[in-house]
Formats: structure tokens, C-alpha cells, sequence
């Protein structure tokens, strides 16, 4: 129990939901046994309510730099985690909170920071400082009366069960217009699988099972963006999805963990396709007319399917026939009285019509390349017009 003066002060909050969303269903009470996943940031606070903290005074921050993925962090309130920065305050901050996806900012006293003495080891805090904390709150689990369990104390198997959870609860936000609770579920989601844990998993079982769920929350992530709008981060979540990002080489890991030498990701194939879509509708729709960026990422997933189509006909008929992709359904033989087969024709007559579409996409990305060109050439032409 902390007297007023020892209490965080609220300088602002935002709620940034949904159309579909209020802060009458978003509304949500924070108190002992909660876990909150949360992204925080610990400044120096610089006596200024006007300004925005400036990066100097910067001291921790979950949210992500240029380049890296952004992890929620998971907060037991009533149990403050000394390896946390600023435990005690954030702890304090959450209670005051009021609405799952709610932005606040909060000074702290140095009762709740670092005391008379700061700390001279990370963070850097000088002496009897107040701190200005800001939280963005994503999710909520447990109660008082129920309270949620640490995940210090969990199987891996629960681990991923509550992973696996986040992520339908996600879907279903996702499947009722609901983009941005999407992203805050599978942010919470992701939580859940640090490099801490891989890196104690000997099992390849539990890798597998670890990294495709990882690998299938960012697609997701990647989805949600894209229909958010942006477009920056729906290609970075594609590119961490398919192992592209700063997690490290992805096809050495499959190939050490897997059997089949070929798998290049954690992905589906039909996962990949739909990841390399998604990062080229972003690079199409980005400001600046990535149409060139587009269609490399066009180009890459017409030649895997073409390569894809091939590779399946071949395994049903025992022959090649180069335009397999492109002819009609009975040119290509599969026996449907054979389960196997019976699978490889669903999965070749997808992968057709995603060939298909992906011709339709280089056509259009090509038009919009010729487009841009003759409208610069003939601005071009305007201005010697003019000179001359």
C-alpha cells in the first residue's frame, strides 16, 4: 500500500480500438493474479508534460527498433519481476489502467523507480529520479479469485497450449472485422515463444512445434496489418514468417531439425504463398510505388509454383509435362481411390489457381510499371517543351 505522493500519476491515455470495439466491451479491472501483456517504455522524466520524451532520456523499451520483432511482455501484477525495469511502478501504472488496448503515460515517484540512491548498472538512473512510464496494454488474463498461472510454472506443452489459445481467440477477432484486437492476440500469443525457450528445446518435435506456431502468428500478424493498412509492417511480419527476419537463418535451422532437406521454412507451402502475396499487395499499396520490389516477390512465388506443380504431376503420372500448371483437369491423371493422391490433386489444383493468380498479379503490377513510365516520361516531356 503506497500514501498519494507514492502513487503513479496519470498525464494521458488514449484507447485505440476497433470500429467494432468500445471501452465498454474492451473495459477490463486489474488487480492481484492478473497477468497483463504489455508493451512499456521507462524514460527519464523531464518535467514537461508538453513535450514528448526525447530519446536521450530513453532508458527501456519492449517495443521493437528499426529492424527487430516486437515482443509483449507478460506482467504479473501483485508480483513484481526484479529483472523487469521499473517493476514496482509499472505495477502499479497497470492497476490504474481501465481498457484493453488503452495507451497511458504516467510519472513515477522514486519510491517506485529506483529510490534515493538510483541505479548505476542498467538502466542508468541518477539519484532521487522520477520516471515517466508508458504502457500499452494488449491483453488481460486471470483474475483475483482466479488467478492465472506464472508461466515460469508452466509445461512446454501448456506453454504452447496457451499459445495455440491466443492465437484461435485472434482468429476469431480477426474473422469479426476486429484487426487490431487480432494484433493483440497474437502479439500475447508470441509471447509465449521466446529465443530463451528455443534455445533450451533438444527435441525436434518441440522445436517443430514451437517455430510453426511462431511462424503461423506472425503470417497472421501479417494479415492483420496488411488489412490495417500498414503496409511496412505487414511485409517485415511476411519476411519474419517465412525466417527472413532477425531471428537468425531459417533453412539451416529446418535443416538441422527436419528430415525433408527441403523445407526452407516453418511455413506450409501453402503458407508461403500466402505470406509472399500478402508482402507484395504491401509493397504494391506502400507509398513510393514499390512496384519493382512487388514484383520480385510476384516472380519468386510464380516460379516456386510452377516448380511446385511440376514436382506433383510428376510424382502422380512418372513423367514431366512442362504446361501441367496450365491445362485442363483431365490432362493430369490422379487416382482418386488412392488417399494419397486423392490429397496431391486438392493440393495441385490450389496450387493451379494460385499459379494462375499470380500470373494475373505480374500482368497487373507490369501494366502499373508501363503506367508510372510513359506518366514520367511524359511529365519529362512537359518540362523540355516548356525550356525550349
Amino acid at each position: 500500500t503506497y500514501s498519494n505522493e507514492e502513487r503513479p500519476r496519470k498525464l494521458s491515455s488514449a484507447v485505440n480500438l476497433d470500429q467494432n470495439e468500445s471501452v465498454e466491451t474492451t473495459r477490463v479491472t486489474i488487480e492481484e493474479n492478473c497477468t497483463c501483456y504489455a508493451h512499456y517504455s521507462v524514460f527519464l522524466f523531464e518535467n514537461d508534460g508538453e513535450k514528448s520524451p526525447s530519446r536521450n532520456a530513453l532508458r527501456f523499451s519492449t517495443n521493437e527498433e528499426e529492424g527487430e520483432e516486437q515482443l509483449a511482455l507478460a506482467i504479473y501484477v501483485g508480483q513484481p519481476n526484479a529483472r523487469h525495469v521499473a517493476c514496482k511502478g509499472v505495477d502499479e501504472c497497470l492497476r490504474l489502467m481501465k481498457n484493453v488496448g488503452e495507451k497511458a503515460s504516467f510519472v513515477i515517484p522514486p519510491s517506485l523507480g529506483y529510490g534515493d540512491a538510483g541505479n548505476i548498472s542498467f538502466p542508468s538512473i541518477p539519484p532521487k529520479c522520477e520516471l515517466l512510464v508508458e504502457i500499452e496494454l494488449l491483453h488481460v488474463e486471470g483474475t483475483k479469485e482466479t488467478p492465472d498461472t506464472n508461466r515460469a510454472d508452466l509445461t512446454f506443452e501448456k506453454r504452447m497450449e496457451r499459445c495455440e489459445n491466443l492465437k484461435k481467440k485472434g482468429n476469431e477477432k480477426f474473422r469479426d472485422g476486429s484487426k487490431k484486437a487480432a494484433v493483440r492476440l497474437y502479439e500475447s500469443g508470441l509471447s509465449y515463444i521466446t529465443e530463451d525457450l528455443m534455445q533450451q528445446l533438444e527435441l525436434p518435435k518441440h522445436v517443430d512445434l514451437a517455430e510453426e506456431l511462431r511462424a503461423t502468428l506472425r503470417l497472421n500478424m501479417g494479415g492483420s496489418f496488411l488489412a490495417l493498412k500498414e503496409y511496412a509492417l505487414c511485409v517485415k511480419y511476411c519476411d519474419l514468417a517465412r525466417g527472413e527476419g532477425v531471428w537468425g537463418d531459417a533453412v539451416n535451422r529446418c535443416h538441422f531439425f527436419r528430415e525433408k532437406k527441403e523445407d526452407s521454412c516453418w511455413l506450409t507451402k501453402p503458407q508461403q504463398v500466402k505470406a509472399m502475396f500478402r508482402k507484395a499487395q504491401a509493397l504494391e499499396s506502400m507509398p513510393g510505388e514499390k512496384y519493382e520490389e512487388a514484383m520480385s516477390v510476384l516472380q519468386e512465388v510464380h516460379d516456386s509454383l510452377d516448380a511446385e506443380l511440376e514436382r506433383r504431376y510428376v510424382k502422380a503420372n512418372g513423367r514431366r509435362q512442362g504446361n501441367a500448371r496450365q491445362g485442363n483437369a483431365e490432362t493430369v491423371f490422379f487416382n482418386a481411390l488412392d488417399p494419397e493422391q486423392h490429397e496431391n490433386a486438392k493440393m495441385f489444383e490450389m496450387f493451379r489457381s494460385d499459379f494462375l493468380l499470380s500470373v494475373e498479379k505480374i500482368n497487373r503490377v507490369t501494366k502499373l510499371i508501363e503506367k508510372r513510365e510513359k506518366m514520367s516520361m511524359a511529365e519529362f516531356c512537359g518540362v523540355f517543351e516548356k525550356k525550349t
